[in-house]
């Protein structure tokens, strides 16, 4: 008799030619346990809202963990969870391909964006966007923006230049993040000229501060003219250290020498920088190569750009490093993980860090201008409690310490203070001390003023001529003769009234970038190729030799 299943016989055929089945279903003995069963281990609505939705940037088995503390008879494995979140990504994207998914929810959530893709392969080649309400931060707060690229981000190995601003109340805040396939001048410009846009019709930023990559500095120069560059003296200082102290060899002046030269950094007037700077080339003119150096690599070219002699002239607010930049890179790295994410991936995590980000800025609004300090209830405060941000009154009642040892003589005072972040300074603290009288509201600065995230000077939307600009899309249409020419201008129309119809895909191959030399990566610092975190700086090979 054929039976349409696996089955044993037990003994010998009957006279009837009939076989005795033990189990009708299966050939084997019973499961002791269920643990690599998917039926037993699937997930049902309730769980599967827990283990599906990545938009938190929940790890994996942290989500298996919650489940299978939540019910101890869950036998629901890794493979389970992995299946899971990627059923729910492929719903969300609804058959759109992951460019077109990221430029839908960049839409759906009103961020602002930019991208480039080749003209041939139709692969995205640079991608910018940046938060609506960083935007409203930035139009607040436009004075000193801070900018740094870095690397092993994502799984296209694209550098990530992050762009930073900050507010009155001493936070940092995100403005954008640009993608870039390298770190050339045509593509910084391309980030820049977007920054610019979102500033359209509203103060443009007065100071930059960056390191000294080379063409950031050119594009910068060439996107806003109008503005200050600042080297980051951090860096520089640290540079110094890594190209010099192989001059010294055994030579135990290498300390002396690096207080000299910051010194040289710090001094607050052209004499002063000439003074100090002969004596550091008295004193270590007999080290090789070591004054050429400084001379032609800094000096020469970039004095007016770190000496505090040219930065003491500029409004910075006090921020002349990139340290700011520094530490966003470090948290955005920190909550990305790993570098295997997509852009949509990535996307996510950043909306959720920059929601906590602008609470914490809004939190310290109120507390400027709710909370009175006990140290700042003198009558010489009263005018600015509430109506300055709480940093500002920290930074004056500092000048007033400092005060008690300049008194009324302006020329030991150096009125530092005034032209680099706008409030009086100890001398003219003094005054108002002697005379009894409060500090005027008017004394300060309007950036330490501003205690909101909505700009004071809204540009009005309808007076952009949206009407011209069509006339001239549609005239140059109809001049084209090559089809080409207008199905691609049909395409990017499209790709501006509908985001997601973009062609463009994500980068498959990895992007060779300027990154590190040849063969670094082998070295046994870099064994996870998968990780976010940084490669040692040349200064950390230095000190650890």
């Amino acid at each position: 008799m054929w039976m349409p299943f696996p089955y044993q016989r037990k003994g010998k055929c009957d006279s009837c030619g009939m076989s005795h089945v033990i189990c009708g279903r299966h050939n084997h003995e019973p499961a002791k346990n269920l643990n690599d069963h998917s039926f037993v281990g699937r997930l049902d609505k309730g769980r599967g809202s827990c283990g599906a939705n990545d938009k938190g940037n929940v790890k994996p088995r942290d989500i298996l963990n919650t489940l299978k503390q939540r019910d101890v008879r869950n036998v629901s494995t890794m493979r389970t969870i992995y299946n899971a979140r990627q059923k729910v990504r492929n719903e969300d994207a609804g058959g759109r391909t992951q460019m077109q998914q990221l430029l839908h929810i960049l839409e759906k959530n009103k961020w602002m964006s930019w991208h480039r893709k080749h003209p041939v392969t139709n692969v995205v080649t640079e991608l910018f966007w940046s938060h609506p309400d960083s935007i409203k931060l930035l139009r607040c707060f436009p004075s000193v923006i801070l900018m740094d690229c870095t690397y092993k981000t994502n799984m296209y190995r694209m550098p990530l230049l992050e762009i930073v601003g900050i507010t009155s109340t001493h936070l940092t805040f995100s403005v954008g993040f640009a993608f870039l396939s390298l770190e050339s001048h045509e593509n910084y410009v391309w980030a820049l000229e977007n920054l610019r846009s979102i500033l359209d019709g509203w103060p443009k930023p007065n100071v930059f501060v960056t390191d000294r990559d080379l063409a950031l500095i050119s594009a910068i120069e060439e996107v806003f003219s109008a503005s200050s560059h600042l080297l980051c003296s951090w860096h520089i200082n640290k540079v110094v250290l890594a190209k010099t102290k192989k001059m010294f060899g055994e030579n135990d002046g290498f300390t002396r020498f690096m207080d000299r030269w910051t010194s040289v950094m710090y001094a607050n007037s052209e004499a002063l920088l000439e003074v100090r700077m002969n004596d550091l080339r008295c004193e270590f003119g007999n080290v090789k190569g070591l004054i050429e150096y400084l001379d032609n690599t800094w000096l020469k070219n970039y004095k007016e750009k770190f000496v505090s002699a040219w930065t003491n002239r500029i409004m910075h607010f006090g921020e002349t490093t990139t340290q700011r930049v520094e530490s966003a890179h470090s948290i955005m790295k920190l909550h990305w993980g790993i570098r295997s994410d997509s852009f949509e991936t990535q996307l996510n995590v950043v909306d959720g860090l920059l929601r906590i980000q602008h609470n914490n800025i809004k939190a310290s609004f109120e507390l400027s201008l709710n909370v009175v300090q006990h140290e700042y209830i003198d009558e010489l405060y009263r005018r600015l409690r509430g109506y300055v941000s709480q940093r500002a009154l920290r930074l004056i009642r500092d000048e007033l310490t400092r005060g008690e040892d300049v008194g009324h003589d302006s020329t030991r005072c150096g009125c530092e203070i005034r032209t680099t972040h706008g409030f009086p300074c100890a001398h003219e603290l003094n005054h108002h001390i002697f005379a009894r009288s409060p500090i005027p509201l008017e004394d300060i600065h309007v950036y330490w003023r501003k205690l909101s995230m909505i700009p004071e000077n809204p540009v009005d939307p309808y007076g952009y001529n949206v009407h011209d600009e069509i006339e001239r899309v549609l005239d140059k249409f109809h001049a084209c003769t090559d089809e080409g020419d207008r199905l691609r201008i049909i395409q990017q129309l499209r790709e501006v009234s509908r985001p997601s119809s973009t062609p463009g895909v994500v980068p498959a191959a990895k992007i060779k970038t300027k990154g590190r030399t040849p063969g670094y990566s082998k070295r046994k610092h870099d064994g996870d190729d998968s990780s976010t975190r940084r490669l040692p700086s040349g200064f950390e090979y230095v000190l650890s030799t």
